[in-house]
């Protein structure tokens, strides 16, 4: 099996030969974007022996302005096809794309909405304010954020993009009184999903924290689901049981392949394959590495999934 061929076998429920894997990390700011970027995208995928290429460029949303009080959020006006962070992230998709040549199944790292609010306030006590605020510019500018999104993913699609890792943040059990999880993230969360869904049958979602709310991504519906197990406690054969879907991850992305040896990440490895199996996961991290993740472990990694 190729490695396309192997993907497309493992989302259709078909028998696969070896277990799929990927990992990813950030590239610093100047290999990110541009031809630079692209290719220390593509060189990674291909020294990691990913199983899928994962493009991962954090794509924000523009902010150039304040964003302190409730009010303050009637200066964002929506999606622009022109901003230039768009532009940027639109054109290392279609350099790297025209890389591949179809080698692989292609993902983009995409953002829930109230991910992106997250990020456009840059604090966790301005964005928990708002939030809890219940104001209506806060409750329209969730609406425009949501539109932005949809859009940037139907350009990113039409550009070549196979599907989306969706990452999502805000469902920590401590962040919200569940009426306001339901209402701020979770409604855009799946308003998203509900989009993206409609162009493709791969979509991988990425639950982001520690000590989530797990029963409210019951009825997320994606290919696959990735999640902290040792930062949540629920192991994946527990999520595998909990979610009905097929799962991504069960290495600690701080552990072993980040801070460990080779050989202590083939172990890792080679026991969560043997208690789980290799069909229905793809052996990953709870989230992203460490940019100083040697290869050689993420080499022992790949290496053990591939003969397992």
């Amino acid at each position: 099996m190729t490695r396309k061929e192997r993907m497309i076998a493992f989302f259709e429920d078909r028998p696969v030969d070896y277990a799929p894997h990927c990992v990813f990390w950030h590239e610093p700011p100047e290999r990110r974007f541009g031809e630079a970027g692209a290719k220390a995208q593509m060189e990674f995928h291909r020294k990691s022996k990913n199983s899928f290429l994962k493009i991962i460029a954090d794509l924000k949303i523009n902010c150039d302005f304040p964003l302190q009080a409730p009010s303050d959020w009637n200066a964002f006006k929506g999606f622009d096809p022109n901003e230039k962070n768009f532009q940027i992230n639109l054109d290392l998709i279609k350099r790297i794309v025209d890389l591949n040549q179809g080698e692989d199944l292609v993902y983009w790292t995409l953002f829930t909405p109230w991910n992106h609010a997250r990020a456009m306030t840059g604090d966790d006590a301005i964005i928990n304010a708002h939030t809890y605020s219940g104001r209506q510019e806060f409750d329209d500018a969730m609406k425009r954020i949501e539109e932005t999104v949809i859009r940037q993913a139907e350009a990113f699609f039409d550009a070549g993009v196979d599907a989306m890792y969706y990452a999502s943040r805000g469902g920590e059990l401590n962040r919200f009184h569940e009426e306001d999880y339901d209402r701020y993230v979770r409604k855009y969360d799946l308003g998203v999903l509900d989009y993206i869904n409609t162009r493709s049958k791969y979509n991988i979602f990425h639950m982001c924290g520690d000590n989530l709310r797990m029963d409210k991504f019951i009825d997320y519906e994606c290919a696959a689901i990735n999640w902290d197990v040792h930062g949540n406690k629920l192991s994946l054969q527990q999520g595998r049981a909990m979610f009905g879907k097929k799962v991504m991850g069960g290495l600690d992305n701080l552990g072993a392949i980040a801070n460990g040896t080779a050989e202590e990440t083939a172990r890792e490895t080679r026991e969560l394959l043997e208690s789980y199996g290799k069909q229905g996961i793809i052996v990953g991290g709870d989230c992203t590495l460490a940019a100083y993740t040697p290869m050689e472990n993420i080499l022992a990694m790949a290496d053990v999934c591939d003969t397992f």
